[in-house]
């Protein structure tokens, strides 16, 4: 990670996301990373560990650092390289409104990379169930 509490990119580290080579795995590994360290504070809180404040003090920092640095409030979306992505949608960053309306224009507008696996597609369901958009699942 960087001074600025965002993954590096480029090409000294590989993260795998999907099969697709166009796209830049930048953004969705921040995701993951977020994710990850969620999952950290929800455990070290159940088990009381003493290192669960400085999880969350991390985290609330990588969460302010993607705010402030990914997404691009212009095209409504989170920027790796140049794709507009909705990796970071799930990732709790607003209220629900705002994840739902990210992921509802994506549905409605062809990505600049498409999904490759289909275990994203499962990812992609779980983000709409998430943000109260389920019912389009049917």
């Amino acid at each position: 990670m960087d001074e600025r509490h965002i993954n590096l990119d480029g090409s000294s580290w590989y993260s795998f996301i999907d099969w697709h080579q166009e796209l830049n795995k930048h953004t969705p590994t921040q995701g993951v990373l977020i994710y990850a360290l969620r999952k950290a504070v929800e455990l070290a809180k159940i088990v009381d560990h003493k290192d669960a404040p400085i999880l969350y003090e991390h985290l609330r920092l990588v969460l302010e650092a993607t705010q402030t640095h990914l997404w691009d409030e212009q095209t409504g979306y989170f920027i790796s390289s140049k794709d507009r992505q909705i990796w970071m949608a799930p990732t709790r960053l607003w209220e629900p409104q705002k994840p739902a309306s990210i992921l509802n224009d994506f549905l409605e507008t062809k990505p600049d990379v498409g999904i490759t696996p289909s275990s994203l597609y499962h990812q992609l369901v779980e983000a709409l169930i998430q943000v109260g958009e389920g019912h389009c699942c049917n």
